[in-house]
């Protein structure tokens, strides 16, 4: 199995964003995700969201129609994953998602970020939602076709339980197996922005984090700290993740909640890697990977308009080629003898 990642959150508010005429005769339509308004600090591009014939608003990034992507000096902070000794045996992190107003999954647009100098310190969160650790950026290295950012990292191993001092640490194979020993970190690309996103002065981001279960093909989750609700997994492939999970209405039973955990749907492979508010709208996002091998997928959820939905805000593809390690734990060899 690949690389992958994972995080928490309870808050809440959105900014209602209105619409005004243009025409005399025409009838302005607000761009939401999927259904509803999007809060201003958080709103995707008309190129990110189109607004269709039909009135519904669909993520045509997710479904392989080419948006425009954002100039790299609009990002504002990524996802992806730290991998131990990936660069040669130095610590290296690839990213799988930039936001820059919207959600962006294009591999140009985050190459190009990471070039461009200004990303600073990253978090690296461990499988049980803690920050295992960061990595202070010095630079960029290409490893097999893909550029990589580079640094020095002070932390534990991201796939490591929480050890007593003195004492070796236990690894968790479920981290390794979804992840293959790298861990889910979060980057701020602007350090004068930090303390607008999850970092102070400059410093490595923090987003709030929160939990999930899985129960009989549902994702149960507390998005907004009102109480959990269930959300239907079922049918979710790698090649076409929902466009938006809804929730039933109906309360779901109890089930051990945690961080991230591996699991399956319907011989799918769906892991919840994080859980956590990456939208700052005061809202659980759940961050999935979903389908293995080259079909590994991250998909991004959203509580965009209300709790009662999950909007796909991001989709990325071809997870195995994107980040720094192959499949077979390869990190988790590495961090343990690093360790």
């Amino acid at each position: 199995m690949d690389s992958a990642s994972y995080l928490r959150p309870k808050v809440a508010s959105l900014v209602a964003v209105g619409c005004a005429a243009a025409f005399a005769l025409l009838a302005c339509q607000p761009v939401t995700p999927e259904h509803g308004e999007v809060p201003a600090e958080g709103r995707a591009t008309q190129a990110h969201r189109a607004v269709h014939e039909d009135g519904e608003a669909r993520d045509d990034t997710a479904r392989g129609e080419k948006a425009a992507a954002p100039a790299p000096e609009e990002a504002e902070f990524l996802i992806g994953a730290y991998c131990p000794g990936a660069a040669r045996g130095r610590p290296a992190f690839g990213p799988v998602l930039g936001r820059a107003g919207g959600w962006y999954a294009d591999d140009e647009f985050l190459q190009d970020v990471i070039s461009g100098g200004g990303v600073g310190e990253l978090s690296v969160f461990a499988w049980d939602g803690r920050r295992a650790g960061v990595m202070s950026a010095t630079g960029t290295a290409e490893v097999e076709g893909e550029r990589l950012l580079i640094g020095s990292y002070m932390g534990s191993p991201p796939c490591a339980e929480e050890a007593v001092l003195g004492e070796e640490p236990a690894f968790d194979p479920a981290c390794e197996r979804a992840l293959g020993g790298c861990g889910v970190a979060i980057a701020n690309v602007k350090a004068e922005a930090a303390g607008a996103l999850f970092g102070e002065d400059g410093g490595a981001p923090q987003p709030p984090s929160g939990d999930a279960c899985l129960q009989g093909g549902e994702l149960v989750v507390d998005v907004d700290g009102t109480g959990p609700a269930a959300y239907s997994l079922r049918g979710i492939t790698a090649a076409d993740p929902p466009a938006e999970l809804v929730a039933s209405g109906e309360e779901p039973g109890g089930c051990e909640a945690s961080f991230a955990f591996e699991s399956n749907v319907e011989d799918v492979r769906v892991d919840v890697l994080a859980v956590a508010d990456f939208s700052r709208n005061g809202r659980a996002d759940v961050l999935l990977g979903v389908g293995e091998g080259s079909a590994r997928a991250w998909t991004l959820y959203s509580a965009t308009s209300t709790a009662g939905r999950l909007d796909r805000a991001a989709l990325a593809r071809d997870i195995d080629a994107r980040l720094p390690v192959g499949p077979g734990g390869a990190a988790a060899q590495t961090e343990r003898e690093l360790w």
